[in-house]
């Protein structure tokens, strides 16, 4: 490592007659054992791996497999510590070096052991006793939260499915589960065909082409004054619906017949017939009501009564010869 302590010489570990695998490490090795302490968890921290770190340190101070770790790899970790936040000086790393390599023993036997493997030995280990011990999946240990499809405890909804109400214009409208609570508010609906102000803007099918229902002027094809209708899905009928007859003589509802729902046409002689049983016509009111007398236009003689006036003349069977 650039900038760090000298690399250790893993040749220089003692080998005289000391004490066995099983023996304590020094009380002067407390500085490398803090320094392996927190190297490890900030190293640890740093790779992500959490298994490795609870399969070396334990509450209290360093684990060691039989009482013993590799002084290469606690160099290393105590010249990592520089990095990761520590607060040593590089002399206090080169003392913790010459505590790790000390000769009265303790540490003997550990020769060779390469630091990356001493610590993947130390994860895999911890790892497996978590596995051994039964440790539950961290799914299945998950805490309850909001947004997990579930009504909890404390919670009000948990849906994406608005909860229905009625809105201010009296449509009804949904209300919406926001972080677990209903919304005090009842949202409107969008607008809809329907002849009425759905989404409460005080508009009726304002998003469509026309009012459902509403009619607006057009010309029939026997040009009288009809209407175009608005349809059930809100959209001008193509057709121009013509109007009922009236009466104004002319043909409103395309029939081509005037007027002919009344008695007679609008100022059109109307047909008829006199108390003699003689066809004639007569005037039509602008009621189309038949008015005046009915008159032929010549005198037909009759010689039994009764005598009629056929031609409106104010003669009866003029020019005709006596009976």
């Amino acid at each position: 490592m650039a900038g760090g302590p000298p690399e250790p010489n893993r040749g220089l570990q003692p080998t005289a007659g000391a004490g066995s695998r099983g023996s304590s490490p020094p009380a002067r090795s407390v500085l490398v054992d803090s320094a392996f302490v927190r190297a490890t968890l900030c190293t640890m921290r740093a790779a992500g791996s959490s298994t490795a770190t609870r399969g070396t340190v334990r509450a209290g101070g360093p684990r060691r497999r039989d009482a013993r770790t590799s002084p290469a790899l606690r160099l290393v970790l105590a010249a990592l510590a520089l990095g990761c936040g520590h607060d040593w000086s590089a002399a206090d790393v080169t003392a913790a070096a010459d505590e790790a390599g000390g000769t009265d023993g303790d540490w003997a036997g550990d020769a060779g052991h390469d630091g990356e493997d001493e610590l993947v030995e130390e994860a895999d280990e911890g790892a497996g006793e978590d596995e051994a011990e039964g440790a539950p999946d961290a799914d299945a240990d998950a805490a309850p939260f909001c947004g997990d499809g579930v009504v909890n405890p404390g919670e009000e909804c948990d849906t994406t499915v608005p909860q229905r109400c009625t809105t201010g214009c009296g449509t009804i409208g949904g209300r919406p589960c926001r972080e677990c609570r209903w919304a005090p508010e009842c949202e409107a609906p969008a607008e809809a065909c329907n002849d009425r102000d759905d989404d409460c803007d005080g508009l009726t099918d304002e998003d469509f082409e026309c009012r459902r229902g509403e009619t607006k002027d057009c010309r029939t094809v026997c040009d009288s004054a009809g209407k175009q209708n608005c349809g059930d899905a809100c959209v001008w009928e193509p057709a121009c619906v013509p109007p009922a007859e009236t009466c104004n003589g002319v043909d409103d509802d395309c029939d081509a017949v005037a007027d002919e729902d009344f008695e007679c046409v609008r100022g059109q002689p109307a047909a008829c017939g006199n108390p003699c049983g003689v066809p004639g016509v007569r005037g039509c009111d602008e009621d189309c009501r038949p008015i005046g007398a009915c008159c032929s236009s010549t005198e037909r003689c009759s010689c039994t009564p009764p005598a009629c006036d056929d031609d409106c003349d104010g003669l009866t069977d003029e020019g005709c010869p006596a009976c």
